[in-house]
């Protein structure tokens, strides 16, 4: 979104009488057509002449700063005048033609100061109830708890909408079809937006119980580091640690398999084992290098690295549920940590109850038996 010195300055270009670029229209039925390209030049010139705010970080016309379009009308009636009349010229792209090319223009067209990115251009190319319903979950208050700090960084670029999106369409394929995923993501998400521009109100209610219940049971189970990935440690410095930045592969597995109890009306399931996930989820980060490298680094949105994490994700997820006897207790492995916090193998001390584990007792989250006189190891340590 242009910040207001950039729009400013177009309100100066026009009020100088410098040609503005082409907008670019795509013509969708009679009548009715989509911004390509110019949006933010489109939106800047009526927010102006709305009185939205005054003129800032002009390069000539100085004498203008904080200038609002009423101040135009009173005190420079010819530079309001040049406003009004300015023609800007448009160029229509008569086209019926899949949504990929419409796309494909758009994404060429798409040169202004600040580049649109993805999500971006499909908010301008696919309006509907869907892409409006999408926009709204995104601002869900538990959605915005567990983007913590990241928040507005991903909301003033749609990130967190794209968020929204990747769910629904992953969780439209679910775990028996996720085979059917083909790279590129860019794609397979145009055409979930394409599929299902206008939603009915059963399925907008639908797909918002879903959504707000998959999040919920997040942040009962993870809390402030949902969607985060934790860090083993290293032998230069074993204590682990969580990422402070979004996973989006992290969060595309725990959304999903969320999603899945909540469809089946097992919400209650995940409460039940709520520890075990958790530590289960940490157990793949730092140990399972399939996990691992199907969500870090580079690639993670090809097929191979989509379907593993989804295979894994899902697979140690009714792992932990199905076991019935399992009563493993996040607050007892506390006490255990408490009781001596340094690590039984370097000798340094752990620095938070997440980087320990159990020593001597293999997938102790699992139903295995701890014993009281249990003691603590760094992740890092008890792995080597």
């Amino acid at each position: 979104m242009w910040q207001n010195p950039d729009k400013s300055r177009l309100i100066e270009s026009i009020l100088r009488g410098i040609p503005i670029p082409s907008i670019y229209l795509a013509e969708e039925e009679e009548g009715k057509y989509v911004v390509i390209d110019g949006q933010q030049r489109i939106n800047s010139i009526i927010q102006y002449m709305d009185n939205k705010f005054g003129l800032s970080g002009l390069n000539v016309l100085t004498n203008l700063k904080n200038k609002r379009y009423s101040n135009l009308i009173g005190e420079h009636k010819p530079l309001e005048e040049r406003l009004r009349h300015a023609k800007i010229p448009v160029i229509i792209i008569s086209t019926r033609a899949d949504d990929t090319i419409v796309y494909e223009i758009f994404n060429r067209l798409n040169t202004g100061g600040m580049k649109l990115n993805a999500q971006e251009i499909r908010n301008c190319m696919y309006h509907g109830n869907y892409n409006d319903l999408i926009k709204k979950l995104a601002l869900d208050s538990n959605f915005v708890y567990l983007l913590g700090s990241s928040q507005d960084k991903l909301y003033r670029r749609m990130i967190d909408s794209e968020l929204v999106l990747r769910f629904f369409a992953f969780d439209r394929l679910g775990l028996f079809n996720i085979g059917a995923y083909r790279h590129p993501l860019k794609r397979f998400l145009n055409r979930e937006m394409a599929d299902h521009t206008n939603i009915s109100d059963v399925e907008k209610q639908k797909f918002t119980n879903i959504f707000k219940e998959s999040v919920k049971l997040t942040k009962d189970v993870f809390d402030r580091n949902a969607f985060r990935k934790f860090n083993m440690g290293s032998e230069n410095e074993v204590n682990g640690k969580w990422d402070n930045k979004i996973n989006k592969g992290i969060f595309d597995v725990v959304m999903c398999g969320f999603a899945s109890y909540v469809k089946m009306d097992s919400r209650e399931t995940i409460v039940q084992f709520k520890d075990a996930i958790r530590e289960e989820l940490i157990y793949l980060m730092t140990h399972d290098d399939e996990f691992i490298d199907a969500t870090s680094g580079h690639g993670t949105h090809e097929q191979n690295p989509v379907r593993t994490r989804f295979r894994i994700g899902f697979e140690s997820l009714h792992k932990i549920t199905e076991n019935q006897n399992n009563n493993f207790s996040l607050e007892f492995k506390k006490q255990v940590y408490n009781r001596n916090p340094e690590c039984c193998i370097c000798g340094r001390r752990i620095q938070i109850p997440d980087d320990a584990e159990i020593h001597g007792v293999d997938y102790y989250w699992r139903g295995e038996t701890i014993p009281i006189d249990a003691r603590v190891a760094h992740r890092y340590c008890n792995q080597k």
